[in-house]
């Protein structure tokens, strides 16, 4: 059978590409509405792709947790056999999120002696020959590619994003690190805005300041990020 078929707009294709095939695909080998006008009823294909006349021609599903009615109607063309016009019909809830401009965060950051190790292979001196920074006459481990390297490039990462670029925000954000005890090198600071807007520099020195050197009191770090977190003024 020739059929047309409408084009459908790009939000709503990506919501069609979630619902069973069997909604829209016609069977062949089932009874679905002739070419004579008169005879053109209301009905829907099932789960099981089995064609019932009758209802109102709508087949609801759930997606995500939303309703989805799809209904599909075809109309013969005047003056050509066997040819179709389709209608494809989808009405679905759509939900609402709210975003805030205010956030507050503690990174906790490990500098005990182990950050000295290399990032990929752990190895505290040499690195293992497998590990990318392997080198047959220079394997030890360099700053460049020890851990708290990487930790800082992850936390400035971090920082960026979580900055934004909104001046007028509120991202409030403190650092607490930990080896032997722990230490809360950055008090709150407001970091929305990025680079140059309110304290987002200083958050940037403090965090590429950072040393190592001592042993791993993760829970003094996490006792001191929770403290923080407390504060009324937070």
């Amino acid at each position: 059978m020739k059929r047309r078929i409408f084009t459908l707009a790009l939000a709503l294709v990506m919501l069609l590409g979630m619902l069973p095939m069997t909604t829209f695909a016609g069977s062949h080998d089932q009874a679905a509405p002739s070419g004579d006008a008169d005879s053109i009823t209301n009905g829907a294909y099932d789960e099981y792709g089995v064609w019932a006349p009758g209802g109102t021609g709508a087949i609801v599903h759930t997606v995500d947790g939303n309703q989805v009615e799809v209904s599909k109607t075809a109309a013969p063309v005047a003056g050509e056999d066997n040819t179709y016009d389709i209608t494809l019909q989808v009405k679905t809830s759509t939900s609402v999120s709210t975003q805030t401009s205010s956030g507050a965060v503690v990174l906790v950051i490990d500098v005990s002696n182990s950050m000295d190790w290399c990032a990929e292979c752990g190895r505290e001196y040499l690195h293992e020959i497998w590990c990318d920074h392997f080198r047959p006459l220079d394997d030890r481990v360099k700053t460049s590619q020890n851990r708290l390297t990487a930790a800082k490039k992850a936390a400035k990462e971090f920082l960026r994003t979580y900055a934004g670029d909104d001046d007028t925000a509120n991202r409030q954000l403190a650092i607490v690190t930990f080896s032997n005890g722990y230490e809360p090198v950055l008090e709150w600071r407001n970091v929305a805005g990025g680079t140059g807007k309110n304290g987002y520099d200083s958050a940037v020195t403090t965090i590429d300041g950072l040393k190592t050197g001592g042993g791993t009191n993760l829970e003094g770090g996490l006792y001191k990020a929770l403290e923080n977190l407390n504060k009324s003024a937070v």
